[in-house]
């Protein structure tokens, strides 16, 4: 994984040929391509739907650079071992 060099610029090329514009339905889809990359190298992968009229209508939300009507939160992580694993 970490020293498998041409995977890695593979998936960094694959991620900017993505045009992934603010707002637009690629933006939304380019989370699939870490999420599937991670995955595949035995990463548990958790993606959630972001609340935007929650977050979007918080008084501290900072504003956004373009309106989404769509927004996803992606994470992942190696198991871990022994007893205390979460």
């Amino acid at each position: 994984m970490a020293d498998d060099q041409p995977a890695m610029i593979d998936l960094l090329t694959r991620l900017i040929r993505i045009p992934s514009l603010g707002g637009r339905a690629e933006e939304v889809a380019i989370r699939a391509v870490p999420a599937d990359w991670s995955t595949a190298e035995g990463f548990v992968v958790d993606h959630w739907r972001l609340p935007m009229d929650e977050l979007t209508g918080h008084p501290d939300f900072p504003g956004s650079e373009v309106d989404r009507d769509e927004a996803w939160g992606v994470v992942g992580r190696l198991p871990g071992t022994g007893d205390d694993r979460h």
